[in-house]
């Protein structure tokens, strides 16, 4: 079956923790959903057809629905979602520093793990259940959750947050030594404040950004030519591009570009590639 997700970009207050809602509210059909890295965290609540979600070797089973779950980056690992008996799943894709401003928590704190929010934040757990449960599969359930703890969070360092915003803004191809060009600190050091507050490195996470503007151009160009695409995603060695490919998805990209898409994660496959 296709992942039957849509997305809604996120707006107003809400804008400055969040880059994207994505819902699936589907009764029937079964599916694996491959889970590249995508370099973001995702604040999700499930209420239909989770079968198990897998980390590398790591597996969280199925449990009694419905339930909020906190789900990290994924850094250097493989990880896929089975639906069972449809898909009840709406999500809220953080930015890359939302969790560290709004929930006061570590990115490095999540890395790799998809965890309970019961065990986590039990209060804002507690009031999204209540939440979804008058506004059904509707993201204005986590506006309601989350308005309240706007005004407690926290700046961050301007050094990361330009990073940030030169590193996306690059589609991931900037030096990062060139995205910290006009912080007055040592490498170690920003590399280290980076990875505790987006929770992961920044030359990784420079890569994963950069994957993630390539297979959103595989998903929406119309052009069958790789070399075409490796131009137009700013690759003029098509052996740099391939290795791109291959480390995200396991795959040639052309074996990439033959791919079942509706199989990949909805925050690659619906994250449209920008200009």
């Amino acid at each position: 079956m296709e992942t039957p997700y849509s997305r809604i970009p996120a707006t107003g207050e809400l804008a400055r923790f969040f880059r994207s809602f994505h819902v699936a509210d589907q009764h029937q059909g079964s599916i694996e959903i491959d889970s590249p890295p995508t370099g973001y965290p995702v604040l999700g609540h499930i209420f239909r057809g989770f079968g198990e979600a897998v980390v590398e070797d790591k597996r969280y089973p199925a449990q009694p629905m419905p339930f909020n779950i906190l789900a990290g980056q994924i850094y250097r690992k493989r990880a896929s979602v089975q639906w069972n008996g449809g898909i009840g799943h709406v999500a809220a894709e953080m930015t890359a520093t939302g969790l560290w401003e709004l929930f006061h928590i570590d990115g490095s704190s999540i890395i790799n793990k998809a965890e309970p929010l019961s065990g986590i934040a039990p209060e804002i757990d507690a009031a999204m259940s209540k939440a979804f449960l008058r506004h059904g599969p509707d993201p204005n359930a986590f506006e309601e959750v989350l308005a309240p703890f706007i005004p407690m969070a926290r700046k961050v360092p301007d050094t990361i947050d330009k990073a940030v915003r030169q590193i996306e803004d690059s589609h991931g191809t900037i030096r990062v030594t060139d995205a910290f060009s006009d912080a007055d600190a040592s490498m170690p050091f920003l590399n280290k404040l980076f990875r505790k507050i987006v929770g992961l490195p920044p030359k990784y996470f420079a890569r994963i950004v950069q994957f993630n503007h390539v297979a959103g151009l595989f998903i929406t160009s119309d052009t069958s030519s790789i070399a075409e695409l490796a131009i137009e995603a700013g690759y003029y060695d098509q052996a740099h591009f391939s290795r791109v490919v291959k480390e995200f998805v396991l795959k040639s990209p052309a074996s990439f570009l033959n791919s079942d898409f509706s199989r990949i994660s909805t925050f690659v496959r619906l994250g449209k590639p920008e200009p």
